[in-house]
């Protein structure tokens, strides 16, 4: 796992060969309660791992092992209040499994909570939300987002399902992006990105409506919130690499474009601290890693 320091801009490596084959989902998390710096990722070779994340020294804490299980497609995972989500899928079913982590366990690092006893379908990706009141677990699938309600003694029950209505074409070949939600006007908004279609759905989280959609140029490889007024949007077939867009008037404000052979984009992920500055990384269907210094213009993304 290489991994970048975007004050000394130097790359440097914390785990070699961390899974046996390439994975494309990988995560941070702070764990309040043992105070530490955590990595998740998930690899299709039915592997999950958590990372104790340290500049000098990192190392695996608990090893997730899925290979003697039922022959399942593990596109991600996630942590929601402190547990970890793990889905199982293939190209119909999906769940979403709970597990509990034991840091200071020499015996048995992690066990089995609780799982979505409904059919999730094919699960495409993770997120979650904090309401304040309750924690819900946001899956995206092929055919939309669903949500659910994760209770305090867990016993996930199904809170909606977020699906648009499509023409049959785009039904039959089409997939959802990890959804986030904002507060807005009394409001908890529901944001679904379109994969193939490019489409970006504003769903009222709470009573299901459809408030509006956008469409971009492109189909949507990732989003990520800025603030409650902008998100940057990466666009997986287009000659811009991503895009910021007003939520407000539901507009793209610029277009973001990289000089290279295939600008393609496959993700994007922001950096906010209030000492250190502002970033952005964008990064290309070939690979390369693009880094951005921000201001609060929001359209003035210099490439560092």
């Amino acid at each position: 796992m290489e991994c970048y320091d975007v004050l000394d801009y130097e790359k440097f490596t914390i785990i070699k060969k961390l899974h046996t084959q390439s994975f494309d989902s990988c995560r941070y998390y702070y764990c309040e309660k043992e105070k530490m710096d955590l990595l998740i990722t998930a690899s299709l070779d039915s592997h999950v791992k958590i990372i104790n994340f340290g500049r000098e020294e990192s190392w695996i804490i608990i090893d997730l092992d899925f290979e003697s299980k039922e022959r399942k497609i593990i596109n991600t995972a996630y942590f929601i209040n402190d547990y970890i989500m793990v889905p199982f899928a293939d190209s119909k079913n999906g769940t979403v499994r709970f597990y509990e982590p034991h840091y200071n366990s020499y015996i048995e690092s992690y066990k089995y909570k609780d799982e979505i006893k409904e059919n999730a379908g094919f699960i495409l990706g993770l997120s979650s939300w904090d309401s304040g009141y309750n924690y819900y677990a946001l899956v995206a699938n092929t055919k939309g987002i669903f949500s659910y309600i994760i209770h305090k003694f867990f016993s996930p029950e199904l809170h909606h399902k977020f699906i648009p209505s499509l023409s049959r074409e785009e039904n039959e070949n089409n997939g959802f992006d990890e959804a986030y939600i904002i507060k807005k006007d009394d409001k908890s908004i529901l944001i679904g990105p379109c994969f193939y279609y490019g489409y970006l759905f504003f769903w009222d989280f709470f009573n299901g409506d459809l408030m509006y959609q956008m469409k971009l140029e492109s189909g949507i490889s990732d989003i990520c919130l800025w603030d409650n007024n902008y998100l940057f949007a990466s666009l997986n077939h287009s000659e811009h690499q991503f895009a910021l867009i007003n939520i407000n008037d539901k507009v793209v404000e610029k277009n973001f474009g990289i000089e290279e052979e295939d600008p393609r984009g496959c993700g994007v992920k922001a950096l906010k601290n209030d000492s250190y500055g502002n970033f952005l990384i964008s990064v290309g269907i070939n690979g390369n890693l693009h880094l951005y210094s921000m201001d609060q213009d929001y359209d003035k993304a210099i490439f560092v």
